[in-house]
């Protein structure tokens, strides 16, 4: 016996000695119970001659030295993990699991289709990539697999940086895998299905491109995971997901472990579960800080009292240095992305962008140049970045626009205090948003979770009213819209429906009036074709005797100027011995001729030309 019989009185270990050869799986040792009264017992001792045949067979064939009751329970040894996956985690630096870890390993290492929920941060990719590793490696002793065009595991993510993300750590373990992604060469991506992988990492749209071609065969499939589900289940790719598990119902034989990862449980997930997995068990592995923001996060909320959203963020911008520290800014639009980007150039700020906009080379590029450490110290991005991205060095991050529902916020915050270290996230809230802050606040003060349930409702809506949007743009009669707005579910008239949709419809109402409004100024050769309305300083400045503001005039030639003016002070000031002083800004050249016409013909009305 390995063990000294006069101080560990444990019956079973004996029993489990002598079946050594005979791995024991995680269910026997669960239900057992030896392994939990073996790392209780406080008086043990072990050999000090070598490890016993019961400890080497549990800790998956690893040599282990003189090794602690707390070093066991609480490092990833305690698991039955193939011998080349521990090798793995040790070249990763990896030893302890974090809590999503240690709650889900049992049950995927038992194949139980699972639905993790966990706070962003805490692990969850690895989670369910040492599993199924574990799995690919344990079932293919004899050499069979990879198979040309069959993989055996297949990983769906949103977006083509979270694939490639995910990607590099499945090659950590000695399994032949793909991605296949918009940024990454389609020919190779064939050539490498041909060639047989075992798992595939793939975003919707791609993943079911090779399908159609015939690249790829879902025959032998065994494991499937959506990660980021409240994405992948929602409006956006929720055609391409049911086109997979309809596909994986076909053509498998097996029924395969399905895995649906996230950090926010919306309705359409919910929904997306009970419409497409009804047939399959699903066990949900939820953590006690799932929609909850991470314990060492500082958030601040900035009102922006009537300025605009631009003069607040560089306020925001000036009281945290960004020298040697990483800070993300994230808008709701892809307008709102170029203008704050382009605003951060021209102040010689080192920043990159990042949307859906955006080569895919350069988009590669904008995110290894922020990932790196020298490189571009602001990345300003739509929420394409907010879902499932490890950016580990962000310390700072900025909501230049409110987020559109509170999954968004959670997924936004979760980009900085990643793995228990620190950070800050700054909002800038107008008025209308103050009953949300107030929401969080409080869920953050007591602990609570943020409710995230309608998410879906608004995403659909304002997707509408997108599209309604973009038919507004052509010239279209009356009638036609009409019928848009019916298909679409939008109201008949704008001072219809919620609280919500009047606001969204005004809003459109008056972009739709300034488009006109500028498409006129281009026909009469007022502006340039192409060309906006110059940009007006803020009017809210303090006041003083170096501050100006500026006046829109048209000069002689037809096109509009702007003209700096001298802020007006105080009357008593103005006046020196009951003189008025003169504090307008002398101009010169067709500007100034025109104002003078102008005064000369104020009160005369112009007699028409013949």
């Amino acid at each position: 016996m390995a063990f000294r019989p006069a101080r560990v009185r444990v019956p079973h270990l004996g029993l489990l000695a002598l079946r050594a050869p005979r791995t024991p799986s995680a269910a026997d040792l669960l239900r057992a119970g030896t392994v939990r009264r073996w790392l209780s017992s406080e008086k043990r001792e072990l050999d000090p001659n070598g490890p016993s045949d019961a400890l080497t067979s549990f800790t998956g064939g690893l040599p282990t030295q003189r090794s602690t009751d707390f070093e066991l329970r609480q490092s990833f040894r305690k698991f039955p993990l193939h011998r080349q996956v521990q090798l793995g985690l040790m070249k990763m630096g990896l030893s302890v699991p974090t809590r999503v870890q240690d709650m889900t390993l049992p049950m995927l290492l038992e194949g139980v289709s699972t639905f993790i929920l966990a706070q962003t941060g805490t692990g969850k990719t690895l989670a369910y990539v040492l599993p199924i590793v574990h799995k690919l490696l344990t079932t293919n002793t004899e050499g069979f697999f990879p198979k040309s065009r069959r993989p055996r595991a297949i990983i769906v993510q949103p977006t083509r940086e979270l694939a490639l993300q995910t990607i590099k750590v499945v090659r950590n373990f000695p399994v032949r895998s793909a991605v296949l992604a918009p940024s990454c060469s389609f020919i190779k991506e064939s050539q490498a299905l041909h060639q047989g992988v075992d798992v595939v990492v793939a975003t919707p749209f791609r993943l079911i491109l090779h399908l159609a071609k015939a690249h790829l065969e879902l025959n032998d499939v065994r494991h499937v995971v959506l990660d980021e589900a409240d994405t992948l289940c929602d409006t956006f790719y929720q055609k391409e997901a049911s086109k997979l598990l309809q596909g994986l119902q076909k053509d498998c034989r097996v029924k395969p472990q399905i895995v649906v990862v996230g950090a926010t449980r919306t309705g359409a997930v919910s929904a997306f579960l009970r419409q497409h997995l009804n047939q399959t068990e699903v066990m949900p592995v939820v953590t006690t800080d799932a929609h909850v923001p991470p314990p060492n996060l500082e958030q601040v909320f900035v009102p922006t009292k009537g300025r605009r959203l631009l003069t607040v963020l560089w306020e925001v911008l000036g009281e945290v240095a960004t020298v040697n520290r990483k800070t993300l800014i994230f808008t709701n639009r892809l307008p709102s992305c170029r203008m704050v980007f382009k605003s951060l150039q021209e102040h010689g700020v080192n920043a990159v962008a990042l949307h859906g906009n955006v080569h895919p080379k350069k988009r590669k590029e904008a995110y290894e140049a922020f990932n790196s450490a020298s490189g571009a110290e602001v990345m300003v991005c739509t929420n394409l970045a907010s879902r499932g991205l490890d950016f580990s060095n962000v310390h700072h991050v900025v909501m230049y626009d409110f987020p559109l529902n509170m999954a968004d916020y959670l997924h936004r915050v979760g980009r900085t205090a990643r793995g228990g270290r620190a950070g800050r996230v700054t909002t800038i809230t107008p008025r209308r948003y103050w009953p949300f802050v107030a929401k969080i606040q409080e869920a953050t003060k007591e602990g609570k979770p943020v409710e995230v349930r309608n998410m879906s409702r608004k995403v659909k809506k304002i997707m509408a009213i997108e599209n309604f949007q973009k038919v507004l743009q052509r010239d279209v009669n009356k009638s036609v819209k009409q019928k848009l707005k019916k298909r679409l579910g939008l109201p008949p008239a704008r001072n219809i429906g919620s609280k919500e949709t009047k606001a969204a419809m005004k809003r459109l109402d008056r972009r739709m009036r300034a488009i006109k409004h500028m498409r006129f100024l281009w026909k009469r050769g007022i502006l340039k074709k192409g060309h906006g309305i110059p940009k007006m300083p803020d009017a809210q400045v303090e006041v003083s005797e170096t501050q100006t503001v500026s006046t829109m005039v048209r000069a002689r030639d037809g096109l509009l100027q702007v003209l700096p003016r001298r802020r007006k002070l105080d009357r008593q000031a103005d006046t020196a011995g009951g003189a008025p002083i003169d504090r307008t800004l002398r101009v010169s050249g067709p500007a100034l001729e025109h104002a003078l016409r102008k005064r000369e013909g104020h009160g005369r009305k112009r007699r028409p030309q013949m």
